[in-house]
């Protein structure tokens, strides 16, 4: 199936299922500074989504309302200071190749560090929309379409293909060549054909 969190008490033998998503694996895990507590874990059948194990824990309610602030973006914490004080955070999107943050936690403020590409402009990038089909066989594929900023009128398509052949994932995340393409007024079709990571063995 796909990829899941369990965890194993040592001193009866037994595993507890904490997570698993019928379509897609984990993609990442929500963890919590100094205390390196998974409270909550990501998963990408097209956008990212966040599952919250305890809704009420200290932490994710933190990490949610971080994520409502920079609404329409993935929030990761990269890394944080040895008391807790500052972390600094990592927001990227589908138009956002990615901005870094310096947040306190007593202020609970964020001010911004430095961007990973500052010469993109992300209103001016095309937005990537999941799209998913059933092949021939009865198998629902996932992928994704980066659409130009006009579409007012039908556009060329271009599909691009990625590598491996096994074990290789197109994601939400910006693509630095469908953007470019999109920005030249094509669409551009990315699907993650059978033999892709990212939805489980069967896939």
């Amino acid at each position: 199936g796909t990829k899941s969190l369990f965890r194993y008490d040592v001193s009866t033998d037994e595993l507890h299922l904490d997570f698993q998503d019928s379509v897609s694996d984990i993609y990442d895990y929500v963890i919590e500074p100094g205390s390196n507590r998974v409270v909550g874990v990501k998963t990408m059948p097209g956008k990212i989504k966040t599952h919250y194990f305890d809704k009420k824990d200290k932490f994710s309610k933190l990490h949610r309302s971080l994520s409502k602030a920079f609404a329409g973006q993935d929030l990761t914490i990269t890394s944080e200071t040895e008391d807790g004080k500052f972390l600094i955070l990592l927001a990227q999107s589908d138009k956002n190749p990615g901005d870094f943050f310096l947040f306190d936690t007593d202020k609970m403020n964020a001010d911004y560090l430095m961007s990973r590409k500052q010469w993109i402009d992300p209103e001016s990038m095309g937005t990537r929309q999941p799209v998913s089909f059933e092949n021939s066989d009865g198998i629902t594929l996932h992928g994704y379409i980066t659409w130009p900023l006009d579409t007012s009128k039908p556009v060329p398509l271009v599909t691009l293909v990625h590598g491996g052949p096994y074990g290789v994932k197109d994601s939400w995340y910006f693509d630095s060549e469908a953007q470019m393409l999109a920005n030249h007024g094509y669409a551009v079709l990315q699907i993650n054909y059978r033999g892709s990571r990212g939805y489980g063995l069967e896939y």
